[in-house]
């Protein structure tokens, strides 16, 4: 299950997640995936309607860096999630601490993305999959 929500918890719905799982030899059904979800508290990440919007029974805290004065690295951490509304869906943006940071997480999102998430597009095969197996043999020189 550690597996699973570490490496799950960013977006994938549960009939994604239980076809990489049958990729994977682990046959399991949509509503298993679904359960298993809520015990470990993930959730895809979508966008929600009126997220601006504060609930009346919701506290309003000060701004507890008004009067701060900034004068060192790490001394204020924030994080925001930006959703970019596109044509089919969005988009959401991360923030990265550094180049090699961005790097190592794009190329583990191409990764994932192409050798590992299925596509309902390509009956639930992976881009790689369908690429590399439908190649003809490379001629001899």
């Amino acid at each position: 299950m550690r597996r699973e929500k570490a490496e799950f918890s960013s977006g994938a719905e549960c009939c994604a997640i239980s076809d990489i799982l049958r990729l994977e030899g682990i046959v399991v059904g949509r509503r298993h995936v679904v359960t298993l979800m809520r015990k470990m508290g993930i959730e895809a990440l979508y966008r929600r309607s009126n997220t601006s919007r504060r609930h009346p029974r919701h506290l309003i805290y000060p701004y507890l860096l008004r009067k701060l004065v900034i004068d060192r690295p790490n001394q204020v951490w924030a994080t925001e999630v930006t959703y970019i509304p596109m044509a089919r869906g969005f988009v959401y943006l991360h923030a990265y601490n550094s180049v090699a940071a961005a790097k190592a997480g794009i190329g583990n999102h191409f990764v994932f993305y192409n050798g590992r998430r299925p596509h309902t597009a390509l009956d639930r095969n992976t881009p790689d999959n369908v690429c590399f197996e439908s190649q003809p043999p490379a001629l001899a020189v």
